[in-house]
C-alpha cells in the first residue's frame, strides 16, 4: 500500500505481509489497540499516529486484524494490520 508524505513527495510501499513496527496499548482484559506505525524505506522511514481503529476481530485464536485510519502528510488512508500473539509480530495487510 503506498503512502504519500507531502513534505518531500516520497512514496513508500510495503508488500502485504511485511512485518512493521507498531506501538500499541494492551489493557487488563487483554484488549489491544494499535496507536502508532513506522514504515521503513530504503534510506529513511515514515512514522504516523493511528487516527482511529475502525474495527478489530480475532482470527485463528492467536491472530488479530485491525482496520485503521492513518494520516500521513495531507492524505488519510485505511490500512489493515495483522497482529500475531504467537510471534508478537505486526504485519501490514
Amino acid at each position: 500500500m503506498p503512502f504519500y508524505q507531502s513534505n518531500d513527495t516520497k512514496t513508500y510501499s510495503t508488500a502485504p505481509g511485511t512485518p512493521i513496527s507498531v506501538i500499541a496499548a494492551f489493557n487488563t482484559e487483554g484488549g489491544i489497540k494499535p496507536l502508532r506505525i513506522r514504515l521503513d524505506g530504503l534510506n529513511d522511514h515514515i512514522e504516523a499516529n493511528i487516527d482511529k481503529v475502525l474495527s478489530s476481530r480475532k482470527l485463528y485464536g492467536t491472530e488479530f486484524i485491525f482496520q485503521c485510519l492513518v494520516t500521513i502528510g495531507d492524505a488519510q488512508r485505511q490500512i489493515k494490520l495483522n497482529y500475531s500473539l504467537t510471534t508478537n509480530l505486526w504485519k501490514l495487510e
